[in-house]
């Protein structure tokens, strides 16, 4: 529920806001994700369809690509405990969110070259991480990053109570770019 549960407050915000939208919001999903999603909004509105209305969903596959107005998309399955995707977004320069991932070399392979690497950065170090895990620690984000070259290290999905300076000097450990932690509310720039 945590990868998309958040739907329900925008369904609400979409439905009810004046003036509304012109046309219902496009929402991707992956592969049995309407499925999913109708089944856990039935709670809501037992009407199929109903709650779903002020949103477009469509499915998408691994390994596609499609155009968001004036961007490339593409999707590529990563190790999690349940199927998940990375997201590369290319306009002026190329943006790779990893989502929730654990190791593998997918996550490299989708942020090759990327400007701007999001990455989920969980756990501080493997013994605090469970062995068969769908998440990184900070220095596996650090060394996919350095394994993909990309440009700059933006961390994220930190897990409470962890010292994010210490997540921020892991990585940096395993990666000679720039390393920040996402923050709330703040802007990154994608391309040079």
């Amino acid at each position: 529920p945590d990868h998309f549960l958040d739907l329900v407050p925008l369904r609400y915000a979409l439905a009810y806001r004046i003036p509304l939208l012109p046309r219902p919001l496009p929402v991707y999903l992956p592969p049995g994700g309407r499925k999913i999603w109708e089944h856990s909004v039935a709670a809501y509105d037992e009407t199929e369809g109903a709650f779903s209305s002020p949103f477009a969903l469509s499915e998408y596959q691994d390994g596609q690509h499609y155009r968001l107005g004036t961007l490339d998309v593409r999707v590529a399955l990563l190790r999690h405990y349940i199927p998940n995707y990375g997201v590369e977004i290319s306009g002026n320069g190329r943006l790779v969110y990893s989502g929730d991932a654990g190791p593998g070399p997918e996550l490299a392979r989708l942020a090759h070259k990327a400007n701007l690497f999001l990455c989920e950065a969980t756990w501080l170090d493997h013994e605090a991480a469970p062995d068969d895990r769908g998440h990184l620690t900070a220095q596996e984000a650090g060394e996919i990053a350095r394994d993909a070259g990309v440009r700059r290290l933006l961390l994220t999905h930190i897990y409470p109570g962890i010292d994010v300076r210490k997540i921020v000097e892991a990585a940096e450990a395993a990666f000679d770019g720039r390393v920040s932690l996402a923050e709330e509310g703040q802007s990154y720039v994608v391309g040079d």
